[in-house]
């Protein structure tokens, strides 16, 4: 898509909150102290099964199991290990609330990076900790995770609606999805030569805004147009001068799931492209956001570049005048499979959706709900159902069917009639994971209307108790693989302790259990309903 103006002219109402997201930063002792602390492993692939706690098999068929559960010592062709990374470097409100919302949605317990980290992993000294740490936490994963899936929410302004089991088999969708649109783009050959292997894809939430804007960057202009949502997507001023009403067609870093494999060498590439750019006086050297864009810029031109060179008429998406088109170093890696969740099948961002995105009850047969709002000013606007997606129905069910708390209704029909989802009428998706670019407020408006949140409490009890019996997310296999928690509660946490596990950037170089209350207690108003607390 071309632009008559700098974009910068046409969104002044959104940089200012733009300019609200955590950005990172590096120094060049930081640099020194990366070489130094990646250039080892926490430990070998030979050690890695008497590492505690950190590959979850060993733990959950040792005899201790409840009575009944399910021996999970499968061939890994059966056995899908989900790794669930929270960002964030010490408690608040709203770290605590993603933390429960987790919890009672059954991903097990998340391993938090950049916790209380120490020197080039301290998120106070250098905001690039993220980065660095999330990839330590990636380098010290064995060859035999790469085909586990990880997701890395930011730690600050995320909540989370729906299960793993749901997020997991929407993203084997959405990469059959993805799949499509590059070969319709490239052609079959070409796709596999090109962007291959395909199906195993990075998804990054999608962005309203290129930020930084910077219209000449690859990262801004050579990226694909928004795919199944046409010109009238936001009604007539669709990608016109307002912001909120643009397409959804930009990375944004807050939200992240992919295979380990790629993942890894992902974040390597952006930890590289850090070190060999980063410069002080660069008004964003501070933002992860920034480095990631410009690999997938790097990406789509190198698409681009091939496309050009089967047919020098192929149509391709275009730059502003000025506009930068890099020299790409023959035999240089430049696919990282990134690739955008445009129709919020994974992650809702909240910057240019406050006219789309509310959360409301359900309440209609079919658990339905009535959608007045004209998106497209046409006149001949009739009003139609919204309704709950089954995935989200059965997730919730099953959580409903192992939870002892009679305040939840006679039956999950009785509770999901009674509650309030997210949803996004122009995508018609209810989402998993909210995360809340912009404006903060939304965050304190929104977590007290979630299904789960009079029930919380009795909800962490219950997923605990799910997977120290040793139970994958779902009993029906995704891709082929029944799916379980990459880490483990530690057998002598107490019932009630949804709390994670410190990656080790205090220093300590480990894995270590940090309990909810240490983490949590003195924010427990503004997470629990206030009859829970007594």
């Amino acid at each position: 898509m071309e632009f008559s103006k700098p974009l910068e002219h046409r969104i002044p109402h959104l940089l200012s909150s733009a300019h609200a997201r955590r950005l990172l930063l590096l120094s060049v002792p930081a640099v020194l102290f990366l070489l130094a602390t990646l250039s080892h492993r926490l430990y070998s692939d030979g050690t890695w099964d008497g590492v505690p706690y950190t590959r979850p098999l060993a733990e959950l068929n040792d005899k201790e199991c409840a009575e009944g559960s399910p021996n999970i010592s499968m061939p890994s062709q059966t056995t899908g290990r989900f790794h669930f990374v929270i960002a964030a470097s010490k408690p608040n409100k709203h770290f605590c609330r993603a933390l429960v919302s987790s919890t009672v949605n059954r991903y097990g317990p998340p391993v938090i990076a950049g916790w209380h980290g120490q020197g080039a992993l301290d998120a106070a000294e250098t905001h690039l900790a993220k980065v660095r740490a999330v990839s330590y936490y990636l380098d010290n994963l064995p060859p035999t995770a790469n085909d586990d899936l990880f997701l890395l929410l930011d730690g600050y302004d995320v909540q989370l609606q729906l299960g793993p089991d749901v997020l997991i088999d929407r993203y084997y969708k959405a990469a059959a999805l993805e799949d499509e649109r590059v070969i319709q783009q490239l052609g079959p050959t070409l796709a596999e030569k090109v962007a291959g292997p395909l199906g195993r894809y990075i998804f990054f939430g999608a962005d309203k805004i290129c930020w930084p804007v910077d219209f000449t960057r690859p990262a801004c202009w050579a990226v694909p147009e928004v795919p199944n949502m046409d010109s009238l997507a936001f009604g007539p001023k669709t990608d016109g001068d307002e912001a909120p009403y643009f397409r959804p067609r930009w990375l944004n870093s807050g939200t992240i799931m992919g295979p380990v494999r790629e993942a890894r060498a992902f974040f390597a590439a952006t930890l590289n492209i850090i070190n060999a750019t980063w410069d002080a006086e660069f008004p964003f050297h501070e933002s992860d956001q920034y480095y990631m864009a410009e690999l997938w810029g790097l990406q789509e031109t190198e698409r681009i570049n091939a496309q050009l060179h089967a047919d020098p008429n192929a149509a391709h998406p275009r730059g502003p005048d000025g506009a930068k088109w890099p020299t790409l170093a023959v035999g240089g890696k430049h696919n990282h499979h990134v690739a955008v969740d445009y129709g919020s099948a994974l992650f809702q961002t909240w910057a240019g959706y406050e006219q789309f995105v509310d959360w409301r009850p359900f309440p209609e047969p079919g658990f339905g709900r009535a959608i007045h709002q004209n998106v497209r000013d046409d006149p001949r606007f009739r009003p139609w159902v919204l309704r709950l997606a089954g995935d989200a129905i059965a997730a919730i069910d099953r959580i409903f069917r192992s939870t002892d708390d009679s305040s939840m209704g006679a039956t999950s029909d009785e509770l999901l009639a009674r509650s309030e989802f997210g949803s996004n009428v122009v995508t018609r998706t209810v989402m998993p994971v909210y995360h809340c670019t912009g404006a903060k407020d939304a965050l304190d408006t929104f977590y007290p209307r979630m299904w789960f949140y009079h029930h919380a409490q009795a909800l962490v009890r219950s997923a605990v108790r799910h997977f120290k019996a040793g139970r994958a997310f779902a009993p029906r296999p995704v891709d082929g693989r029944l799916w379980y928690p990459a880490h483990p509660y530690p057998r002598a946490a107490a019932p009630d302790d949804g709390g994670a596990w410190a990656d080790g950037s205090d220093g300590s170089g480990e894995l270590s259990w940090v309990d909810f209350a240490s983490m949590c207690k003195e924010h427990e108003a503004d997470v629990f309903a206030v009859e829970m607390l007594g």
